[in-house]
């Protein structure tokens, strides 16, 4: 789950809306990479990684 700071939900739905854009409008593999890779990278990404379970 993404989690924004107090009052700044609104700033992370527009950035996550802007994010699906980028991606809609894609037309190569190298730019979706480049969406998905600021969605998900695990140390700069804005998911964070789900803990695993031992």
């Amino acid at each position: 789950m993404l989690v924004a700071p107090d009052g700044e939900r609104e700033a992370v739905l527009r950035y996550l809306a802007g994010l699906a854009e980028r991606a809609a409008a894609a037309t190569t593999g190298s730019e979706v990479a480049e969406v998905l890779t600021e969605v998900a990278a695990p140390s700069t990404g804005c998911c964070p990684s789900p803990e695993r379970s031992s």
